[in-house]
């Protein structure tokens, strides 16, 4: 019998095969994370990114998320906070980023920038031009600094 803590195989090989299933022609079971394969063959390569989580840390990880993006959790969060939202187009784990983007706007926050990535997918810091990125969140970041 396996408990919480044990490592779940099954569940990994599960989940990556699900989004895995929206990549066209994939070669890895891990292609859903970036299209830039340099970057992925560094990731599988290593240890302490590539493996399976215990049972009970997917059901954590789970429950952070949906905690995380109840309406009442957004409401807490300080009005006075910049938030900056950015997602992959072709992420389809974030394909719900919009709605969550939403509940954001329709609150009181003073200063919510959303951004969608066109053609990118989950891993967006380790994307093919990734430094579009990188100046997407330096311009924000930026735009809100007072030197």
């Amino acid at each position: 019998i396996k408990g919480p803590t044990a490592k779940s195989h099954n569940f990994f090989n599960h989940f990556n095969g699900l989004h895995n299933e929206w990549v066209e022609n994939p070669k890895t079971e891990m292609d859903w994370l970036t299209s830039d394969e340099e970057e992925l063959e560094k990731y599988l390569a290593d240890p302490m990114a590539h493996f399976a989580y215990s049972i009970q840390a997917y059901n954590d990880i789970i429950e952070n998320v949906v905690d995380t993006n109840k309406v009442e959790t957004i409401a807490k969060t300080p009005k006075h906070i910049a938030i900056y939202l950015a997602y992959g187009e072709e992420d389809h784990l974030s394909r719900f980023s919009y709605q969550i983007a939403e509940k954001y706007k329709n609150t009181d926050m003073k200063d919510v920038t959303v951004v969608k990535f066109e053609k990118r997918r989950h891993l967006l810091l380790f994307e093919k031009n990734k430094q579009e990125i990188y100046h997407s969140i330096l311009d924000w970041l930026n735009e809100r600094t007072y030197l």
